[in-house]
């Protein structure tokens, strides 16, 4: 997991990770949304942009959801395959 608030660092870390282990999985948390590509070009396997997802949550939020039900709709199946990884860990 690769977020530290600062995209540049994160990138480093990202390419510097990837060389030590081309296998390993890396997961990041881009602070500004322009830059979730870069990140991915960089050799992250999945980006997060905290700020688009609240983005969506708010305006699900405004058109009458509640927070509850709009996350869940937003992230949808991952809830999901979570749920199902840590039932069958147990």
């Amino acid at each position: 997991v690769v977020a530290t608030e600062d995209d540049a660092r994160d990138a480093l870390a990202i390419l510097t990770a990837r060389q030590l282990n081309p296998d390993v999985r890396i997961v990041a948390a881009a602070t500004q949304r322009e830059n979730v590509n870069k990140l991915r070009r960089a050799g992250a396997d999945q980006v997060i942009s905290p700020t688009t997802l609240g983005g969506h949550i708010l305006i699900d939020c405004a058109f009458g959801a509640d927070s509850e039900d709009a996350t869940t709709d937003l992230l949808g199946d991952a809830i999901d395959d979570r749920e199902e990884r840590d039932g069958q860990s147990s």
